[in-house]
């Protein structure tokens, strides 16, 4: 399990990458002069970019050796985030972070390999742990990037993310394992079986829709919130928006216990109590407008109903074809991050037009659509 931790970790600052824009957007649109619906772009792009990367990079996972692919995508990575340290133009800004999104995908190029190096009966296990490693990552993103960016400007954030990057390289390069790939599998049939897998496959495409609807109700949140709380009666400033990162040591502590309950119960009827504390989450929020604590008891909930779709998810994606992995993780992940495009792009226009109550609408609506699709687990959940 020792690897699996290793694994962790370098999940954990890959996905960071994601995330280092949210805290910070409103001193983004101040610092080159854009509104907020504006800046929304930023987060939007980012999480297209990796729904790209997922698309059409992360099958090569099944052709090409993971540590060179990961040793090469952060090195694009660094210099995307050096070039965002010193760009004067939001095109420029909207540019390097497309290239910031399609090359963050190392922990989808790594979870699909966990089950090669553990037994069965502990896969969900893994990937819970490998799940915390996500939080962490995400949780230290938001913390990082509101705390710097408050102190030194939001131009350090980008500089210091290429230095972490610069550190997981050598961290891949002397601790993770090579493996040999698979040269046979063209490139061209690796993307053509993705699409045939996710038309042949009814419970992936089940799992895509119920990802795409929670991960986007969770976007939408944090899409808007840096803009929502600097109103009143809040008035909260970037390093106090990233203290409100603090929500996920809640997705942190639950995804070991999540992963277990996967593989106790099935990864459907994991997904749909997920969707019911999403809905619940949504529902304390619209209580929150006055009050920080209730705000953060409604994140805490949402944060850990997103911990229940995405590891319930991808086990039951990985279940359905041991051989195709890969390619079966890049058709839910890039479902899963095309709503988090979209929950962030809508979240920024209905947050900003109708404030509290537009987030609320359009997390209520998403979570409802999780539930139905996966109503019938509620009725067999017990693995066989």
């Amino acid at each position: 399990m020792n690897l699996v931790y290793l694994m962790s970790v370098i999940c954990a600052f890959c996905v960071a990458n994601i995330y280092y824009s949210q805290p910070i957007l409103m001193i983004l649109a101040d610092s080159i002069g854009v509104t907020h619906t504006e800046i929304g772009n930023i987060p939007t792009i980012v999480q297209l970019a990796y729904a790209t990367g997922l698309l059409f990079l992360v099958p090569l996972g099944d052709k090409l050796d993971r540590k060179k692919m990961l040793q090469s995508l952060l090195f694009i990575n660094l210099l995307s985030s050096i070039v965002a340290s010193i760009s004067n133009s939001f095109i420029f800004l909207e540019i390097a972070s497309f290239f910031i999104g399609l090359t963050s995908i190392g922990a989808q190029i790594i979870i699909p390999s966990v089950p090669a190096y553990v037994s069965k009966e502990n896969r969900g296990k893994a990937v819970g742990i490998l799940l915390s490693g996500l939080v962490t990552g995400i949780l230290f993103a938001r913390l990082f990037s509101g705390y710097i960016g408050g102190i030194w400007g939001w131009r350090s954030v980008f500089l210091l993310a290429a230095f972490i990057d610069l550190f997981i390289i050598a961290v891949i390069y002397f601790k993770f394992p090579s493996n040999k790939g698979n040269n046979q599998l063209s490139y061209k049939n690796l993307i053509k079986s993705t699409f045939e897998l996710f038309f042949a496959e009814k419970e992936l495409r089940r799992s895509c829709l119920s990802g795409f609807a929670i991960f986007g109700a969770y976007s939408a949140l944090w899409g808007i919130v840096a803009y929502l709380t600097s109103l009143y009666p809040f008035y909260l400033n970037s390093h106090e928006v990233g203290l409100l990162g603090l929500s996920g040591v809640a997705g942190i502590i639950a995804s070991p216990y999540v992963g277990r309950l996967t593989d106790k119960y099935t990864p459907g009827f994991v997904v749909a109590i997920g969707g019911i504390i999403s809905l619940v989450g949504f529902v304390v929020m619209y209580y929150s407008v006055n009050s920080l604590i209730i705000l953060l008891l409604s994140m805490v909930l949402l944060d850990i109903s997103a911990r229940h779709s995405i590891i319930g998810n991808q086990l039951l994606a990985f279940s359905l074809n041991e051989n195709a992995r890969s390619r079966l993780n890049t058709a839910f992940m890039t479902s899963y991050f095309l709503g988090g495009a979209a929950g962030t792009k809508l979240g920024s226009i209905l947050g900003g037009r109708y404030g509290w109550i537009g987030l609320v609408s359009l997390g209520c609506v998403a979570s409802i659509i999780a539930i139905v699709v996966n109503q019938k687990n509620f009725f067999d959940k017990k693995r066989g």
